[in-house]
């Protein structure tokens, strides 16, 4: 998977090898959105990184926060504005990309 990357005034290609996932867990219909996109990264060769409770939902090995911040090349969220506000708290001293589904409307914060 390739994602432009904007930097001083240059776009260059870069490919994501790792994606972290943040989902509300507690929603079935979410954990069921976040397995889809699991397989749907995982057909494109990309891993997918989760902590805690999402991880056992989505049925993947967790990862501790340190390694999610360290290893994830952008984030994509998929659940309501908490979940979203979770991922900028989990993220924020990393210049990480995070990309969010809200009830189906995508949103971008960068």
């Amino acid at each position: 998977m390739t994602i432009p990357q904007i930097e001083q005034n240059r776009i260059e290609n870069t490919e994501i090898k790792t994606i972290g996932l943040i989902i509300n867990s507690y929603k079935e219909q979410i954990v069921q959105i976040g397995r889809q996109v699991i397989t749907l990264l995982r057909e494109q060769n990309v891993n997918v990184l989760a902590m805690g409770e999402e991880a056992e939902a989505l049925a993947i090995s967790a990862v501790s926060a340190e390694t999610f911040c360290n290893e994830a090349q952008m984030v994509l969220v998929i659940g309501g504005d908490g979940t979203m506000l979770r991922a900028a708290r989990t993220v924020y001293s990393k210049e990480i990309p995070i990309i969010c589904i809200n009830k189906l409307y995508i949103v971008f914060f960068t």
